[in-house]
This record gives C-alpha cells, sequence and structure tokens, in this order.
C-alpha cells in the first residue's frame, strides 16, 4: 500500500510543483508567501505540533504530514484543499491525532488516506462521505469500530487493518458492500467473526461476506475459529494471502512470514496457517486449493494429520518454500514411501521446521523420489522426544543443499548423521559441503554427531558450530572430517564433566586439521578436558580472533606437543603465532597451569592481543 502512495507522490512531484522539508526537525508550520500555486506538501518526519488555519491551497493534490507526534490539525484546515488526492497523516506517537477534522469531509477527490499508527481520533464516520476514495491504511491505530457509512466506499480497492488490536465491531453487511475491493488486509487484528446461524445484538460481520468480493486479489486475514468457516468460498483470483485459521495469538503465522522473509531475503505472497484442533479430513475444499497453492504453511496441533502428502497434497506441494509442523502428535513420519508411492514433492521448500511433535519418529520413513527435499537449506528439529537420528543413511544424499541445522531438546536422539550405508561414487560431489551452521542443543543420549565413515563429508563452509549439553557427546569431529572442516567458529559447552575431544585421532601422530576459518572459540562445562590444542593444530588458527575457555576443572594447558608429553630433551625451540588473536578469557580453571606446556620447546606470540582476562587460576603460575 505504501507503494502506491510513494508512486502517485513521485508522478504528482515530477510534473508539479512541490514544497519538500521532509526530516528537517521543522517544528513550525513553513513561512512561505503563497500555498495556492503548490501541487504537493511533504512535511513528514518532523516535530511539527500545529498547523496553519484556513490555508487556501487550490491546486494541492498530495500532503504528507506523517510522523510529527502530538499534530493537532483543526476542524476547518482542510476547506481550501477540495483538489486533494493523496493525504497522508500517519503518526508515531500515541496521540499523534486527537480527532478528525470535521473539514475532511470537504475532499471529495481524495483517493488516498493513510491513518496509519494514528490514535485517538474519534469517530470514523466521516470518512464514508469520501465517495471516490480508493485506497484506506488505518492500520496499527486504535479503532475500535468500524462505521456503517464504511459501506458508501464503493470505489475502495485497498483497505488496511492490520495490527488494529482494539477492533471489535465490524458491521454486518459493510464488506459485502466494497465490491470493489482488490486488497484487505486484516492480519493481527479484528476476531469477533460471527458464525453462520449465531444471532448477535451486534451484528458483527460473517466470514462468508468476503465471498461477495469477486475483484479481491490479496487477502490477509486470522480466523480465530475454524467453526465459522463456510464450506464453499470463491477465492480464484487470489494471488496473494496470509489466511490463518485458528492459529495461536502468541505465534501468529505472519511472524513466520517475517522471519522467513528476513532470513531468506524473499517475499512471499502465499501463507497459510491451520492451528487448533482443525481436522485435516473435515477440511473444506477451498481451503485445501489454497493450502496447494501456499509458498509457506504452519500447522499447529491439528488433529488427525499422520503425514503431510497422504492427508493433505497427493501431488505434492511444490510451491512450498516454508513448512512449520508444530504440536502435531499424530504424525510420525513427514512423508511415507512404504505406505504409497509418492511423486515428486516439495521441489521448492528452503526451510523445515518440526517442533514439538512428540510421536515424530523420521522425515521419511522409506526412500525419497529423486529431487524431494533436495532444495532444503535450513531444518530444525526441536522438542521431539521420539527421534532416534535426523538423517538417516537414506535421507542423506537429499540433503546436500543444506545450509543450517539445528536440533534441540530431542532426548532420546542417538546420532544426527547417519552415513554408515551411503553409497556414493568417487566422482559426486561430497556430502554436506553446502553447511554453514551446526547447533546442537540439550541431546542428552547423543553418542555422534556423525554416524559412520566420513570420507566422503567435507565441510569446507562450515564457519559455526554450537554444542550445548550434550552429555554422552565424546567427539565433535572424527580425525579424517576434522581435516576437512573450515569451522569460523565453535562453542561447546557440557553439563556434565566428560570430556569431548575437539579432534579425534587414532594415531600417536595427530593430523593437522584444517581450522584456517576459525574465528571464535568457546569451551565451558568440560570437565574431563586436559588441553585444547597441539602445537600442529594452532598452526592453522590464523584468522582466530576470541578465545574462551571456562569451568574445565582437569584442564592443564591450552597448547601441548604433538605427542601429548614432555618435549624431547634438545628439540630445538618453535615458535606459535597467533597473528589474529585479540582477546583472551580464562575463567575457573582449577588445574590450568600454563598457556603452552613447559615441556614443548615452543615459544607463543600474539601479534595482535588486546584484552586478556585471567580469573580464578590459581594453579596458574606462568602465562
Amino acid at each position: 500500500m505504501h507503494d502506491v502512495v510513494r508512486y502517485v507522490a513521485q508522478q504528482i512531484a515530477s510534473k508539479n510543483k512541490f514544497l519538500i522539508k521532509a526530516g528537517v526537525e521543522l517544528k513550525d508550520w513553513p513561512s512561505i508567501n503563497t500555498f495556492e500555486d503548490l501541487t504537493g506538501i511533504s512535511l513528514m518526519f518532523n516535530d511539527i505540533h500545529e498547523v496553519h488555519e484556513g490555508l487556501q491551497c487550490p491546486r494541492l493534490q498530495a500532503l504528507f504530514l506523517q510522523k510529527n507526534d502530538l499534530l493537532d490539525i483543526p476542524d476547518p484546515f482542510f476547506q481550501g484543499m477540495k483538489d486533494l488526492k493523496v493525504l497522508d497523516l500517519g503518526g508515531s506517537g500515541v496521540f499523534s491525532l486527537f480527532s478528525l477534522p470535521s473539514s475532511l469531509s470537504f475532499l471529495i477527490n481524495l483517493r488516498t488516506l493513510s491513518l496509519h499508527d494514528c490514535q485517538h481520533f474519534g469517530d470514523l464516520s466521516l470518512i464514508g462521505e469520501l465517495s471516490l476514495l480508493e485506497i484506506l491504511d488505518l492500520s496499527e491505530s486504535d479503532v475500535s469500530e468500524i462505521p456503517v457509512s464504511f459501506g458508501r466506499l464503493g470505489h475502495l480497492r485497498l483497505l488496511d487493518l492490520t495490527d488494529c488490536y482494539n477492533l471489535e465491531l465490524i458491521p454486518r453487511g459493510v464488506l459485502s458492500r466494497l465490491r470493489k475491493l482488490e486488497e484487505l488486509y486484516m492480519s493481527k487484528t479484528f476476531c469477533h467473526w460471527q458464525f453462520e446461524n449465531e444471532d448477535d445484538s451486534r451484528s458483527n460481520a460473517k466470514f462468508i461476506e468476503l465471498g461477495a468480493l469477486s475483484r479481491l486479489t490479496s487477502l490477509h486475514i486470522d480466523i480465530p475459529e475454524g467453526e465459522i468457516m463456510p464450506s464453499d468460498m470463491s477465492f480464484q483470483n487470489l494471488t496473494s494471502f496470509s489466511i490463518t485459521i485458528g492459529g495461536p495469538e502468541e505465534v501468529p503465522l505472519s511472524d513466520f512470514i517475517e522471519v522467513f522473509s528476513r532470513k531468506f531475503k524473499k517475499r512471499c505472497s502465499r501463507a497459510m496457517g491451520l492451528s487448533q484442533d482443525m481436522r485435516i479430513s473435515a477440511l473444506p475444499s477451498w481451503i485445501k486449493n489454497l493450502l496447494l497453492r501456499s509458498e509457506i504453511l504452519a500447522l499447529g496441533d491439528v488433529n488427525d494429520l499422520e503425514n503431510i502428502v497422504s492427508d493433505l497434497a497427493h501431488d505434492g506441494f511444490n510451491e512450498l518454500m516454508f513448512l512449520a509442523i508444530v504440536g502435531c502428535n499424530e504424525m510420525k513420519y513427514l512423508l511415507n514411501s512404504l505406505e504409497r508411492t509418492l511423486r515428486v514433492t516439495l521441489l521448492k521448500l528452503e526451510w523445515l521446521m518440526i517442533v514439538d511433535n512428540r510421536n515424530f519418529v523420521e522425515i521419511c520413513h522409506g526412500q525419497l523420489p529423486a529431487g524431494c527435499l533436495s532444495n532444503v537449506k535450513r531444518l530444525d528439529v526441536r522438542d521431539c522426544g521420539s527421534v532416534l537420528k535426523i538423517l538417516p543413511s537414506h535421507l542423506v544424499q537429499s540433503f546436500q543443499n543444506l545450509q543450517r541445522l539445528r536440533v534441540e531438546g530431542c532426548e532420546l536422539l542417538v546420532s544426527v548423521f547417519e552415513i554408515e550405508r551411503v553409497n556414493i561414487a568417487k566422482e559426486e560431489t561430497e556430502l554436506f559441503s553446502s553447511l554453514e551452521k551446526l547447533t546442537l542443543i540439550g541431546l542428552p543420549r547423543m553418542t555422534d554427531i556423525w554416524k559412520g565413515d566420513t570420507q566422503f563429508v567435507s565441510l569446507h563452509d562450515l564457519k559455526k558450530i554450537r554444542v550445548v549439553f550434550c552429555d554422552e557427546l565424546r567427539q565433535v569431529f572424527p580425525a579424517n572430517l576434522g581435516k576437512k572442516a573450515a569451522a569460523e567458529e565453535m562453542v561447546l559447552y557440557r553439563n556434565r564433566r566428560d570430556q569431548i575431544h575437539i579432534h579425534a585421532t587414532t594415531s600417536t601422530s595427530s593430523p593437522t586439521p584444517s581450522l584456517g576459518n576459525l574465528v571464535s572459540i568457546t569451551i565451558r562445562g568440560c570437565g574431563k578436558l586436559r588441553n585444547l590444542f597441539t602445537t600442529s593444530m594452532v598452526k592453522s588458527l590464523v584468522r582466530l580472533e576470541s578465545l574462551e575457555v571456562s569451568r574445565c576443572p582437569t584442564l592443564q594447558e591450552i597448547i601441548m606437543n604433538d605427542e601429548g608429553e614432555v618435549g624431547l630433551q634438545g628439540a630445538s625451540t618453535e615458535k606459535i603465532t597467533f597473528p589474529s588473536l585479540f582477546s583472551i578469557q580464562l575463567c575457573l580453571l582449577d588445574s590450568l597451569t600454563c598457556f603452552c606446556s613447559s615441556g614443548s620447546h615452543a615459544t607463543v606470540e600474539f601479534l595482535a592481543l588486546e584484552a586478556l582476562q585471567i580469573i580464578d587460576c590459581p594453579g596458574m603460575k606462568t602465562f
């Protein structure tokens, strides 16, 4: 809507005389000889509290006064602006506009009116007299009641009531009379739709009234209860929609859309959400049709949903880009190829989120069709108490575009990646080469991140690792995997005092891992950790900027020699250089005696060190 207003303003400004003093901290109305020749005035983003009465602006077509807090407009202000077509009074303060001036009714040629974020403007009935109005923006205002007179706005094409939290009454029949309406935005607002057979003395609107709006192309709306849904609605012309039915107020669908758009820098135009005891088997056909066209789909607490394809979409959800499944406890599998032959499905899906599904076992029971889920870039699995593996062997090769994986609160999970039975030809791309961030939190039974031979796993894009409260985990990287990793940030937290190996090795000589992109290391609560690095390992830490180690009671040294023992007599002194390390924090390390093993015959040089904190390290005699 704001793009439309901006376009109109630009067209007027390009051909006519404009007064523009926007965002210059004006406190008073500008003083000029005459306003009669002006076709446009822009004084937005200032601190003007009062305007002139009785201005004569017979040619004025656009007036922009938005974002002037505490703006007081006298009743006769608009009398001399009868040719005005665009008016923006949108504010930012609680008392932006005390009441609508009565002279607003003189604006018989007005096409666009924005009262976005205006508060305490009283009765809106006189807006109904603006018969040529095409765009009306009341979003984020404190309007509580839509007047009956709005039914006379026969030319209205766009109505924005987004985030009008106080709106309680839309008189029955008003919406159905807006026959030219093309765009209706009502997300996070009116929730008092009436049932089809319900009588109410206040005669609130019924959802079925929207069926009369045959020109509707954009509909953003939240329906609190599925029972008010009519069995037949015609929304064939919708090109943009965001519809939630029974969605929880605390996590509205619009939040999913915002998060998805921000993360992937995409603006999705088709979104659906179903929640609160909706039954898949009882959904009207028009809702199912919108589901199949959706780019974003959120399902929360939906009954009788066992898997996404057999229950909702036999042909595949191939427009879907974001899918969130929350609290659907009858679902064991997202897909089940053993139950029925799957067509290629979910081709465009980029983000899959599975949260709080206590009976969920795995993403696909059986083999996936070629191409299915192949575009997933982000996978979140949280609080799913029955899942044992995130990506078992038969799914690993389908997630080659995966960039971010977060697994949290899955109590029975034993491994994340199972690659024991993956068949890869030598010429094929290595596994997980796109993975950038790995987050594992609260997985008390997880023993392995990587289960099986990792020779075909490549993590050259990996930048951040976070492992928190994974009590049974003994190693993060096996030796051959560690050599390929290129992590930028590694964070390890432990809930109990067991050792975690940053890199495990099967020989007495540690291979030099590739850690050239590592910039931050944070290690906390590793109760049996005795050292962090070998002298050969630290040579690759050329980009390391921050090192924090705390609550590791058995840690004796940060750097040890490669053999893990006192250096050989007569060995030459070796220089270890940290060219980028500027911050070191060592806290609550009872057994720490030194930064680098005294027997390693090495000297340590810090070329960029600016901050060094050593707190409660009683055994440390020398740095």
